[in-house]
């Protein structure tokens, strides 16, 4: 057995005596053995798959009825799959892989192994016990126990889990409204400079110049603040006196919000991120970037300092995320309902010859 894996399992066990009310689990115990081989062999499952890939559909002998699991699931939200529903399956060797590994364990263990994944991703939410358990794992495994300050992991969940919330707080308080026209008129002027260093490539063809400069005038832009942002959800029902509930509470709302997705109409204009975030984005798949209020401030952006400042602090910022509308995965960007594509050969061939002859 690998030392990694050794590891895992003891801390699997410290965290299982956690759950149970710390009975002595070093003694042999059937169902505990039973699981800890369960956990083995998926993890095996997953690492033999990572390695190989194959085009493969999901084959109906994989044992599990799968129509049933996904109408129970999108039940919660009412909504009804039909048998004729067609599904995307990233990982179907996987799943039919799966069947073979869970043939031979009991429902019990299979119940047990589902309830361990749940814990072990909401560790940062349960008691001293549970982290330590994980800090005697994380000492062996990359020889350091350090974890953040308790206020400022606080201070990541409400973000992470309340971005709208914490977003118009920030906005409220911080994010003046002549800022956002300042920044789109940088990211104009920075588009059109973009655009006119296309003349100056010597390797590009001009079928491919146009197409560039077409997309590139075309990039979507969202700045500072989500519009009709509210500081709170009204669906959620959180409680002073219970923390974890609260965080199960949380997940199910962004799970049935996930779910509801399904029937309704792809909004072009959502926000891929808060507004509190310090930090900014390209999306391929919608062309667009997004600068949200967190980052547009010192030493990025201040409506108070000089322009040259601004470019050099948040307009390297937008000439950067317009370049990700370029590299491998935005080259094929949806753009007016269509494809940008891949360059020319001959583009492609002068751009690979550059690169072979060192002349970037």
């Amino acid at each position: 057995m690998k030392p990694q894996t050794k590891h895992k399992l003891v801390t699997l066990v410290s965290v299982i005596d956690c759950y149970h009310g710390n009975k002595d689990l070093s003694k042999p115990n059937n169902r505990v053995s039973n699981f800890l081989v369960l956990v083995c062999e998926i993890d095996q499952l997953a690492l033999d798959l990572s390695k190989s890939k194959t085009e493969n559909g999901l084959r109906s002998q994989t044992g599990f009825n799968w129509t049933r699991f996904i109408q129970g699931v999108l039940s919660s939200v009412s909504i009804d799959i039909q048998l004729e529903e067609e599904v995307v399956v990233y990982s179907s060797p996987y799943l039919e892989k799966m069947n073979d590994v869970l043939s031979r364990h009991s429902v019990r263990t299979m119940q047990n192994y589902l309830t361990w994944q749940l814990i072990i991703d909401r560790v940062n939410s349960l008691s001293r016990r549970f982290k330590d358990a994980r800090a005697r794992y994380r000492k062996t495994l990359y020889g350091t126990t350090v974890e953040d300050a308790w206020w400022r992991e606080c201070v990541r969940y409400v973000q992470s889990s309340m971005e709208n919330a914490v977003g118009a707080l920030y906005v409220r308080e911080t994010f003046a409204g002549e800022s956002k026209r300042m920044v789109s008129d940088l990211i104009s002027k920075i588009q059109k400079a973009y655009v006119e260093t296309l003349e100056e490539l010597s390797w590009m063809d001009t079928p491919s110049k146009e197409k560039a400069r077409e997309k590139a005038m075309a990039i979507k832009e969202h700045i500072g603040d989500i519009p009709g942002l509210t500081c709170f959800s009204s669906q959620l029902n959180f409680s002073e006196e219970h923390y974890f509930e609260n965080i199960l509470e949380n997940l199910k709302s962004e799970a049935h919000k996930s779910l509801k997705k399904l029937r309704e109409p792809v909004d072009p204009d959502l926000w891929i991120i808060g507004a509190a975030v310090v930090n900014a984005f390209y999306s391929p798949n919608r062309n667009q970037i997004v600068f949200p209020a967190g980052i547009l401030q010192p030493p990025f952006f201040s409506k108070h300092q000089h322009q040259a400042l601004n470019f050099g602090g948040i307009g390297m910022v937008i000439g950067h995320e317009i370049t990700h509308g370029f590299d491998d995965n935005g080259e094929t960007v949806v753009i007016h309902c269509g494809y940008f594509g891949k360059p020319k050969a001959n583009t492609v061939y002068h751009l690979e010859s550059r690169y072979n002859n060192k002349l970037f």
